[in-house]
């Protein structure tokens, strides 16, 4: 079957964010809610196009200097997927992030991008549970005093690891 191929989906994540700052290691444990779609076009077992997430989040110290603390995240992002359909109610995809954006409480917009992979097993009819591993790279930080490209000589990019459990629906129409 092909046409268009619309994909909702709702799920939970947690994960880890660290970073090098001059000779200090941050770590942070993250959690939080995720939902988006996939929108593109299916032919037979194939699909491809585009993928749009929102969530919240909250990052926990794990080590850090003294004096850090935890912080909470708008999150938002960007991407392309390639999806394959098997016949035996399993499905694998990847997605590019072209742009992923997480904003903190005090207005930094941590820019990035990276892929995730994920799996799916169809245990009802259109219902699909996935778990997803997602790797991302912030390389730049916006804020009121400007714009900062990552790395610095003081500072590594942020790197995001990220496992998600999700349920949605994939139709194709």
């Amino acid at each position: 079957m092909s046409g268009l191929y619309l994909e909702p989906f709702l799920g939970y994540r947690i994960g880890k964010i660290q970073r090098q700052e001059n000779t200090q290691t941050y770590k942070f444990n993250t959690h939080g809610q995720i939902i988006g779609g996939r929108v593109g076009y299916n032919y037979l077992y194939f699909s491809s196009g585009f993928e749009v997430n929102y969530g919240e989040m909250n990052a926990s110290v794990k080590s850090a200097p003294i004096g850090t603390t935890s912080e909470s995240y708008t999150t938002s992002g960007l991407g392309v997927f390639v999806n394959v359909e098997l016949p035996l109610l399993f499905r694998f995809w990847g997605t590019y992030y072209l742009s992923q954006k997480y904003e903190n409480s005090i207005s930094e917009d941590f820019n990035g991008d990276g892929y995730s992979l994920g799996v799916g097993l169809t245990t009802l009819p259109f219902v699909t549970i996935n778990l997803e591993a997602k790797y991302l790279k912030f390389s730049e930080i916006d804020s009121t005093t400007g714009t900062v490209k990552l790395p610095t000589e003081n500072r590594s990019e942020d790197d995001v690891k990220e496992f998600i459990l999700s349920v949605s629906m994939p139709l194709v129409i």
